[in-house]
């Protein structure tokens, strides 16, 4: 596809529950749509991001943290959305939102472009623009999956039969979840894909030095299905003979799953909780740990931290769930353990801890795996061959 000059080419239609840019800098789909804005931009080719308006439901004002200086189109988000057409599994979601932002489709006339985790929002942004090319990027379980897995919400077999037939492709983050969607949905086998992000290796950049103090370091959100009180535990029993050993927690409480009491769980000595961190202080942190840890007890879409991990050179830890981050890697590149086991995860720790090679093999071939097979230029490549040449 080649650049046409300046005009927008692609839109960008972000979710309507996060706020773009995010203060939220630990979970993926909010990102993932400033890193396709940003990396469109770096390869010549113009984008404009639809989010809604800042409104009474945010904390804190918007602010640029990764001073992307993406292009942004704000719609307001009607009082009565939230309140009549807030059910995700139906074609009514959020009906004036995308109304609005369908009809502004159609005044800039963009060709193409890319609904991110919202698939109602096609059908109407289809509908007002009948020769726009619409690809869909699912991220999670809400296509592969029927059951509303961990109640994270799922699409019901009629609404996404109705709508996916309008669709030019469906992208999926992972191989994983390409097979669940399509022995889900077989008709769409051809009209489904794998597109792989990348990872910023400007900002994820390979550690110079080692470390003197030894810490173990998790990024993600603090929630029950990601494992981190698994690894809370362990840690604890570790302490009794690494001593000055440390946990760093970088990440906030978000979701549907999480008990009252669960963040007690980290309020101990040696425990750090760091919160939300722009990505580049993440990078920082990661490179000043020992081990990164990613104890995940659900099936984990495809998960990118233990990938920013791998790409500044620590090893890195992670549970054999059935996942998408297992396409990536393997016994020559990480570690695994036994999901949902804190004594098989402690005992690969202390393997680890106790290594007098400083795992430098494991270490040097997960940042080359990361830069051959994560890299945005192919991400990029791979998503504008998907719309029909201009």
């Amino acid at each position: 596809m080649k650049s046409n000059k300046g005009l927008v080419e692609i839109a960008l239609v972000a979710p309507p529950w996060w706020l773009i840019p995010s203060k939220n800098i630990v979970t993926a789909t909010e990102h993932l749509v400033e890193d396709y804005a940003f990396n469109l931009k770096e390869y010549g080719y113009r984008s404009l991001i639809f989010s809604r308006e800042n409104d009474y439901t945010d904390e804190s004002g918007i602010k640029d943290l990764n001073r992307y200086n993406n292009h942004y189109e704000y719609t307001k988000v009607l009082k009565l959305d939230r309140r009549i057409f807030k059910k995700t599994n139906t074609l009514l979601f959020y009906l004036f939102y995308i109304l609005k932002v369908s009809f502004k489709i159609r005044k800039f006339k963009i060709k193409r472009v890319i609904v991110f985790q919202t698939l109602s929002f096609c059908y109407w942004i289809k509908l007002i623009n009948p020769k726009t090319e619409v690809i869909y990027y699912t991220v999670n379980h809400d296509l592969s999956r029927n059951d509303n897995y961990y109640k994270y919400g799922s699409i019901s077999d009629k609404l996404a039969e109705r709508i996916l037939p309008k669709i030019h492709l469906v992208i999926a983050m992972s191989k994983y979840i390409r097979k669940g969607i399509i022995k889900r949905f077989p008709e769409i086998k051809e009209k489904c894909k794998v597109i792989y992000v990348g990872i910023n290796r400007n900002i994820f950049k390979k550690k110079v030095e080692e470390t003197k103090e030894k810490i173990i370091t998790y990024s993600g959100r603090v929630v029950p299905e990601k494992g981190v009180h698994l690894l809370s535990n362990a840690f604890k029993n570790l302490q009794k003979k690494y001593k000055g050993i440390k946990l760093y927690i970088l990440g906030g409480g978000i979701g549907p799953n999480i008990p009252i009491d669960y963040l007690e769980n980290f309020n101990h000595e040696g425990i750090k909780m760091f919160g939300l961190l722009p990505r580049k202080e993440v990078a920082k942190i990661l490179r000043q740990s020992s081990i990164f840890v990613y104890p995940v007890i659900w099936e984990e879409p495809f998960g990118l931290a233990p990938f920013e991990a791998m790409a500044v050179g620590i090893p890195t830890v992670v549970s054999n769930t059935e996942s998408g981050y297992k396409e990536i890697i393997n016994v020559s590149n990480g570690y695994y353990f036994n999901s949902n086991d804190e004594k098989d995860l402690e005992r690969v720790l202390r393997n680890i801890l106790s290594s007098k090679n400083s795992n430098e093999d494991i270490c040097k071939n997960g940042i080359n795996t990361i830069q051959n097979k994560l890299s945005w230029e192919k991400c990029i490549k791979n998503t504008l061959e998907c719309f029909t040449p201009s």
